[in-house]
């Protein structure tokens, strides 16, 4: 047997089920990014034991980089220029 029910009964109800589904949304963003985390840090210490490992940031990579002046070039050619 059918019950008639509000109109208004339904919208609330489609209200209710979004901010459900919302909420639920972000709680499995949330769960993710747990997951997330915890992946990395069982990678990284499967890496370090299989004998990988961590590279450097890269602020620490651009400290070792050779630098060069035009200076440097002006002496490399042994052979007089033609004028």
């Amino acid at each position: 047997m059918f019950v008639f029910k509000h109109p208004k009964y339904y919208e609330e109800m489609r209200q209710r089920a979004k901010k459900y589904q919302k909420e639920q949304k972000l709680k499995q963003q949330a769960s993710d990014k747990r997951l997330s985390k915890k992946a990395i840090k069982i990678h990284e210490a499967w890496a370090y034991q299989n004998g990988y490992r961590a590279q450097a940031p890269r602020h620490k990579l651009r400290q070792n980089v050779a630098r060069y002046n035009a200076s440097d070039y002006k002496d490399s050619s042994v052979k007089p220029q033609a004028s």
